[in-house]
């Protein structure tokens, strides 16, 4: 069951944000923490921030989308100060290719919150995974 909770979370451009990039001495990291995302997402142990779920019906992104994202997503970008919660950026093509960002909280909440999503803009993406200067 999804839970969808009333959080009050505006649209914060990127260039707001705090941005720790990955790099090779965290990817290991950021590969279990991954792993610990994709359990709580197979066994149902998520929910969508009210932003998140307003922007999923504008975008036309629905939930199965964001499932496939999850299953071999890969974490771009870590956001370890960010105001809304520790969280990273998750980057994936969904079986039909189409090329998804979902910033979610850590796994170690109860539930992953998943905080905003969206089909990222070429213009402001190299290879939709690095951010363009």
């Amino acid at each position: 069951t999804l839970a969808f909770r009333n959080f009050d979370l505006m649209h914060v451009p990127s260039y707001f944000w705090l941005v720790t990039e990955t790099s090779d001495n965290c990817n290991n990291a950021n590969e279990k923490q991954i792993e610990k995302i994709r359990k709580k997402i197979e066994a149902d142990q998520f929910e969508f921030s009210k932003h998140a779920v307003d922007q999923s019906i504008i975008r036309h992104i629905i939930v199965q989308e964001v499932r496939e994202a999850f299953l071999k997503g890969e974490v771009i970008e870590d956001y370890p100060e960010d105001k809304y919660g520790l969280s990273y950026l998750i980057f994936e093509r969904t079986v039909s290719g189409r090329p998804i960002h979902i910033q979610c909280s850590y796994p170690e909440r109860p539930l992953v919150k998943i905080i905003t999503l969206y089909e990222p803009n070429p213009a402001y993406w190299i290879d939709y995974k690095t951010r363009r200067s």
